[in-house]
């Protein structure tokens, strides 16, 4: 009788052998850090809407907040605008070489657009 009971194995109570679901924090974090097991205890309980609804929130933050920061600052803001405009005459360079418009046309369109942009950053 006692080999019996050196056989068997130790059970575990039901609270040991019970997962409990991961918050929003660890699966966040877990993400970068262990993937393979976050992702492993994740698909374990059913999908919730809230654990891509707040990522996607974050990263929706933190997008608004860096334009808003960068647009602010005038150094940042030039170089944009500059580039925009170097984008905008080669469209039109393009344009002139297929025909479509004529170099004076283009010339006033980007003087009109230049003088836009102009206006906008005096207001702000």
């Amino acid at each position: 009788m006692e080999e019996m009971q050196n056989q068997e194995a130790p059970k575990m109570s039901s609270v040991e052998q019970e997962e409990f679901e991961m918050s929003h924090t660890d699966k966040l974090v877990g993400v970068f850090s262990e993937p393979s097991s976050t992702f492993g205890k994740m698909s374990k309980f059913p999908p919730k809407t809230a654990d891509w609804v707040i990522p996607i929130l974050i990263v929706i933050v933190v997008a608004i907040l860096s334009q808003f920061l960068m647009m602010n600052n005038p150094t940042i803001k030039n170089a944009v605008t500059e580039k925009q405009i170097a984008a905008v005459e080669k469209q039109f360079n393009d344009a002139v070489a297929k025909g479509q418009m004529t170099q004076t046309q283009a010339d006033q369109q980007l003087k009109l657009l230049e003088t836009e942009w102009n206006k906008e950053a005096r207001r702000r």
